[in-house]
């Protein structure tokens, strides 16, 4: 019996172990895109919109939606944007529609969440009319 255990240890020379690593869900949203917007201003009879992607992950092409007093929704075309990179779109408004007090303008970067983020809550920008 011995010499059996002796040499079946002989024949064990070593092992190897193995980890597998599962990264925590919340880390994995940190590896999004997150398409937000950045800015808007008036120019002309123009509303200008600056989207920013502030993911670590490139976004692809999406919509910004604009809507005035919560209707009329009209759409323009973002591009795909690497991490950290703007585009820079615009909207066709009357000047008295973009200076009356009146009006309020939203838009809404991915209007459709078709795009998983880092964060989805970031997507939304309002803009004022002039004082009344």
């Amino acid at each position: 019996m011995r010499a059996i255990m002796k040499a079946a240890a002989a024949m064990v020379v070593g092992f190897v172990t193995s980890t597998v690593v599962v990264p925590d869900a919340n880390a994995m949203m940190f590896f999004l895109p997150d398409v937000t917007i950045s800015r808007v201003a008036p120019f002309g009879n123009l509303l200008v919109v600056q989207v920013k992607n502030l993911g670590l992950a490139s976004s692809p092409a999406t919509y910004v939606r604009m809507r005035i007093n919560g209707s009329g929704a009209r759409y323009v075309e973002v591009p795909a944007l690497a991490p950290g990179a703007k585009a820079t779109i615009s909207f066709e408004v009357g000047s008295g529609t973009i200076w009356s007090c009146h009006n309020e303008f939203n838009f809404d970067v991915d209007p459709r969440r078709a795009i998983r983020e880092s964060n989805e809550t970031n997507n939304e920008k309002g803009f004022y009319g002039g004082p009344c």
